[in-house]
């Protein structure tokens, strides 16, 4: 009879902090914080614009974005980014408009809410860590949109 191999345990870096000793304190955006949600609308009227949608506040951990929308015209996109921002040591970042989400189709209308993971490629779970003012998120419509959008992002505070 073929012995079974055991496949080996090891704990994630929050569950080892606890179980250390002397143990260490998880944040709130590591356990036990809740979830919060900004919301925003935004109505195209025809032209390429990069939309200030709401402000995450510092600390905050991005779960992710749901984006809805109308049907907004032959050949258009949408990207979800964030305006410039000081980092808590005080370097300036510049604004990336796709940091989120990057050529998100809107020719045609999004009856569910998409959770864009594709546009989740580098803010799921990072931490917003600016001096302390949080950052803006954005919106930008390219080609001739026209219509409505809805951006939701969720994230954990306390």
């Amino acid at each position: 009879m073929a012995t079974k191999k055991l496949i080996p345990e090891v704990n994630s870096v929050q569950l080892a902090k606890v179980r250390q000793e002397p143990s260490e304190f998880l944040h709130s955006h590591e356990q036990n914080g809740r979830v919060r949600m900004a919301y925003a609308t935004y109505e195209f009227t025809g032209r390429s614009v990069c939309v200030q949608m709401f402000n995450i506040p510092n600390c905050a951990r991005i779960l992710g974005f749901e984006v809805s929308h109308e049907a907004l015209g032959e050949g258009t996109s949408a990207s979800v980014g964030h305006a410039c921002f000081r980092s808590r040591d005080l370097v300036m970042h510049q604004a990336d408009s796709n940091a989120y989400a990057s050529q998100l189709d809107t020719s045609k209308i999004s009856d569910v809410p998409s959770l864009a993971a594709a546009s989740l490629k580098s803010g799921r779970n990072s931490l917003v860590a600016t001096d302390g003012s949080g950052f803006i998120v954005t919106l930008t419509g390219h080609g001739k949109v026209v219509g409505k959008v809805d951006l939701i992002c969720y994230y954990v505070t306390d």
